[in-house]
Protein backbone atom coordinates (compact mmCIF):
# COMPACT_ATOMS: atom_id res chain seq x y z
CA UNK A 1 0.00 0.00 0.00
CA UNK A 2 1.61 3.27 -1.09
CA UNK A 3 0.70 6.29 1.00
CA UNK A 4 -0.86 9.33 -0.60
CA UNK A 5 0.51 11.42 2.30
CA UNK A 6 4.01 10.18 3.19
CA UNK A 7 4.77 12.79 5.86
CA UNK A 8 4.24 11.61 9.47
CA UNK A 9 3.52 15.15 10.66
CA UNK A 10 1.33 16.77 8.02
CA UNK A 11 -1.10 15.62 5.34
CA UNK A 12 0.89 16.89 2.37
CA UNK A 13 -0.05 14.84 -0.70
CA UNK A 14 2.82 12.98 -2.35
CA UNK A 15 2.51 15.00 -5.56
CA UNK A 16 2.80 18.29 -3.62
CA UNK A 17 5.89 17.57 -1.51
CA UNK A 18 7.85 20.30 -3.28
CA UNK A 19 5.22 23.01 -2.69
CA UNK A 20 7.01 24.89 0.10
CA UNK A 21 4.68 27.89 0.05
CA UNK A 22 1.61 25.79 0.88
CA UNK A 23 0.45 24.72 4.32
CA UNK A 24 -1.19 21.38 4.97
CA UNK A 25 -3.24 20.13 7.92
CA UNK A 26 -1.51 18.24 10.71
CA UNK A 27 -2.07 14.53 11.21
CA UNK A 28 -4.08 14.06 14.40
CA UNK A 29 -4.62 11.34 16.96
CA UNK A 30 -8.37 11.67 16.42
CA UNK A 31 -7.96 10.80 12.72
CA UNK A 32 -5.86 7.75 13.57
CA UNK A 33 -8.40 6.54 16.15
CA UNK A 34 -11.29 6.95 13.69
CA UNK A 35 -9.38 5.14 10.95
CA UNK A 36 -8.53 2.30 13.36
CA UNK A 37 -12.19 1.98 14.35
CA UNK A 38 -13.23 1.73 10.70
CA UNK A 39 -10.44 -0.79 10.05
CA UNK A 40 -11.62 -2.97 12.92
CA UNK A 41 -15.22 -2.86 11.67
CA UNK A 42 -14.58 -3.42 7.96
CA UNK A 43 -11.06 -3.69 6.61
CA UNK A 44 -11.96 -3.07 2.96
CA UNK A 45 -13.77 0.17 3.83
CA UNK A 46 -10.72 1.52 5.64
CA UNK A 47 -8.16 1.09 2.87
CA UNK A 48 -8.78 4.45 1.17
CA UNK A 49 -9.02 6.28 4.50
CA UNK A 50 -5.74 4.81 5.74
CA UNK A 51 -4.04 5.62 2.44
CA UNK A 52 -5.28 9.22 2.51
CA UNK A 53 -3.91 9.67 6.03
CA UNK A 54 -0.61 7.95 5.27
CA UNK A 55 -1.33 5.20 7.81
CA UNK A 56 -0.76 1.44 7.75
CA UNK A 57 -3.35 -1.01 9.09
CA UNK A 58 -1.56 -1.99 12.27
CA UNK A 59 -3.83 -2.90 15.15
CA UNK A 60 -2.53 -1.78 18.52
CA UNK A 61 -4.34 -3.35 21.44
CA UNK A 62 -3.25 -0.66 23.90
CA UNK A 63 -1.90 2.84 23.29
CA UNK A 64 -1.24 4.69 26.54
CA UNK A 65 -1.14 8.08 24.81
CA UNK A 66 -4.72 7.67 23.64
CA UNK A 67 -5.83 7.21 27.26
CA UNK A 68 -4.59 10.64 28.41
CA UNK A 69 -7.47 13.12 28.38
CA UNK A 70 -7.06 16.32 26.33
CA UNK A 71 -3.64 15.31 25.03
CA UNK A 72 -2.58 16.19 21.53
CA UNK A 73 0.34 13.87 20.85
CA UNK A 74 0.82 15.32 17.35
CA UNK A 75 1.68 18.70 18.91
CA UNK A 76 4.42 17.17 21.06
CA UNK A 77 6.80 16.60 18.14
CA UNK A 78 9.79 18.77 18.95
CA UNK A 79 11.98 18.03 15.93
CA UNK A 80 10.91 16.54 12.65
CA UNK A 81 13.75 14.90 10.72
CA UNK A 82 11.68 14.63 7.56
CA UNK A 83 11.32 18.39 7.25
CA UNK A 84 14.61 19.50 8.77
CA UNK A 85 17.47 17.20 7.76
CA UNK A 86 18.72 15.56 4.61
CA UNK A 87 17.13 12.31 5.82
CA UNK A 88 13.89 11.40 4.14
CA UNK A 89 12.57 14.04 1.80
CA UNK A 90 14.88 16.97 2.51
CA UNK A 91 15.33 17.60 -1.20
CA UNK A 92 11.63 18.26 -1.64
CA UNK A 93 10.99 20.27 1.52
CA UNK A 94 14.03 22.33 2.45
CA UNK A 95 16.68 22.14 -0.26
CA UNK A 96 15.03 24.70 -2.55
CA UNK A 97 14.72 27.20 0.31
CA UNK A 98 18.34 26.64 1.28
CA UNK A 99 19.47 27.25 -2.31
CA UNK A 100 17.56 30.55 -2.40
CA UNK A 101 19.23 31.71 0.82
CA UNK A 102 22.69 30.61 -0.33
CA UNK A 103 22.28 32.37 -3.68
CA UNK A 104 22.02 35.68 -1.81
CA UNK A 105 25.17 35.09 0.25
CA UNK A 106 28.85 35.15 -0.73
CA UNK A 107 30.07 31.93 -2.36
CA UNK A 108 32.25 31.02 0.62
CA UNK A 109 29.14 30.10 2.65
CA UNK A 110 27.95 27.59 0.07
CA UNK A 111 31.43 26.05 0.02
CA UNK A 112 31.51 25.91 3.83
CA UNK A 113 28.09 24.23 3.94
CA UNK A 114 29.18 21.64 1.41
CA UNK A 115 32.47 20.90 3.19
CA UNK A 116 30.99 20.67 6.69
CA UNK A 117 27.61 19.04 6.14
CA UNK A 118 26.90 17.70 2.67
CA UNK A 119 30.12 15.86 1.78
CA UNK A 120 30.57 14.15 5.19
CA UNK A 121 26.96 12.96 5.20
CA UNK A 122 27.29 11.52 1.70
CA UNK A 123 30.51 9.77 2.72
CA UNK A 124 28.97 8.20 5.82
CA UNK A 125 25.77 7.29 4.01
CA UNK A 126 27.76 5.29 1.45
CA UNK A 127 29.76 3.47 4.12
CA UNK A 128 26.81 2.12 6.06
Amino acid sequence: MKSKCPCPVCLVPLEELSQLAKSFPTCTTRQAKEALTIYQEKKSASELILKALGLWPVVVSFNIFWKVENSELEEAVSFNHLHALHDGLFGHHSLKELKIILSKLPCKYAVQLEEQYILPSIYFAKRS
